[in-house]
């Protein structure tokens, strides 16, 4: 399904230099429950203008120039490749993938090869436990017991699998080699040992996971006494992220400004619109489309209203 989301004031206007008209709080959370978990597209203007990809977000950026590569995000120059995944003519939108990866030092190909090879007992245990395919009960991890005993070196394959989502381990991001890697949610597991308390490591891991998070990652970090310890409620942290993401419906929230809006009403199924009440100034505008859609829910509030539009049945 297709979804406009918006804020428009009473004579329309939805931006003024790549900037929303008003800021309203309320608006920003309102966009953030309805887009979290969920693929938003946008055009390059208006990824440019945030500056950075949104969080739990599959960001799509849709752009003529075939030559634009920035590894956090999507980038599709046809837009008719989202109109096919939105009406299930592909799987789903998270098959539309770039062939750009992430960043990475090349001096640091052979170093994590190598800590493959010498995993800690912390890293063995979750990768064994949880993440392994063969491990069919990780599913329940209140079955397991938190020991420490030491686990079976398996395969040297570099892929784990839990549940169908797969993590690489050991995997080179930016300057970096982080534990593991889940592509398919954009997740970093990091578990840290005793000298991560320091203070200059830990200073070093808030830097190390701002950076990665600058990609667009989202970044988990663990001890090893949680992972020996604490196995059940890791675990649980884990699944509840992957759940999440499970749960994402195939809908494409459509965000930015006149043109983007303008390329995708006539496909619309529905819009999500805050209508603020008072004028302002501004350069961009939307489209008219209330004659193609039915109000059916209102949210009232003092300075303005949530407002859902679906679009009308043919006779």
């Amino acid at each position: 399904m297709i979804i406009l989301i918006a804020a428009m004031s009473q004579n329309r206007a939805i931006g003024q230099n790549n900037q929303l008209p008003r800021y309203i709080p309320e608006d920003l959370q309102h966009f953030k429950n309805l887009t979290s978990w969920h693929t938003i597209v946008m055009g390059r203007t208006t990824y440019e203008s945030i500056g950075r990809p949104l969080p739990q977000r599959h960001n799509i950026v849709l752009t003529r120039d075939e030559s634009r590569d920035d590894p956090r995000v999507t980038v599709i120059n046809d837009y008719n490749l989202l109109l096919a995944s939105s009406r299930g003519r592909v799987e789903s939108t998270k098959h539309i993938t770039s062939t750009r990866h992430l960043p990475y030092n090349p001096d640091n190909v052979n170093k994590a090869k190598a800590l493959r090879q010498n995993m800690t007992e912390a890293e063995k245990k979750l990768r064994y436990t949880y993440m392994k395919p063969s491990n069919q009960h990780h599913r329940s991890p209140r079955s397991q017991q938190a020991s420490t005993t030491p686990l079976v070196q398996g395969g040297q394959d570099e892929q784990s699998e839990s549940g169908g989502i797969k993590y690489l381990r050991q995997q080179p991001i930016l300057d970096y080699i982080v534990d593991f890697y889940c592509p398919k949610l954009r997740l970093v597991i990091e578990i840290d040992g005793d000298t991560h308390y320091q203070a200059w490591a830990q200073e070093y891991d808030q830097k190390r996971t701002k950076d990665l998070e600058s990609l667009g990652l989202h970044v988990m970090r663990f001890t090893n006494n949680q992972i020996y310890y604490e196995f059940d409620a890791v675990v649980e942290q884990i699944m509840r992220y992957e759940d999440d993401y499970k749960k994402e419906e195939e809908d494409l929230y459509i965000i930015g400004w006149a043109q983007i809006y303008q390329l995708f009403l006539p496909y619309a199924d529905q819009i999500e619109l805050t209508e603020v009440h008072r004028i302002v100034d501004g350069d961009t505008y939307l489209p008219e489309f209330e004659s193609d859609f039915d109000e059916v829910k209102r949210e009232k509030h003092d300075e303005f209203d949530f407002v859902t539009y679906v679009r009308k049945v043919s006779a």
